[in-house]
Parts: structure tokens; C-alpha cells; sequence
């Protein structure tokens, strides 16, 4: 499994393999196995910045250095 990080909510995990510069993004509502990325969907574009920006407010908190 490559190095990775994420946060999620009730409805949403985001995932950054930062070794390889990838995303993940799943409506866990919608697609409980996680089988279907929508990191690159319109759709869901407010959902991934907001995460985004949870993920680095996370970091931030408990010290863990940008990659």
C-alpha cells in the first residue's frame, strides 16, 4: 500500500497518496466498497476543497508536516 492520508465524514472520505501525487475520493452513501473515484467530478468538487481543506486544518493541529 502506497503512503497515504486522509480525513473523512459521515458521507465522504479523501484520500492523497502524496508519493505519487493521486487522489481518492468516495461518497460513502452512495458507493459503500469505495469502488468508484470521483476525485475529478464536477459534482462533487465543493465536497473534495472542503475536505481538503479539513485535512491541512488537521495536519496543522497536530503538528504533521506537509509532504
Amino acid at each position: 500500500m502506497p503512503r497515504h492520508e486522509g480525513v473523512r465524514d459521515n458521507r465522504y472520505k479523501l484520500i492523497s497518496f502524496y508519493d505519487h501525487q493521486a487522489w481518492e475520493f468516495y461518497d460513502l452513501k452512495e458507493d459503500p466498497q469505495e469502488l468508484n473515484n470521483r476525485y475529478g467530478d464536477s459534482a462533487v468538487k465543493e465536497q473534495v476543497h472542503r475536505l481538503k481543506r479539513r485535512l491541512e486544518a488537521l495536519k496543522r493541529r497536530y503538528g504533521v508536516s506537509k509532504r
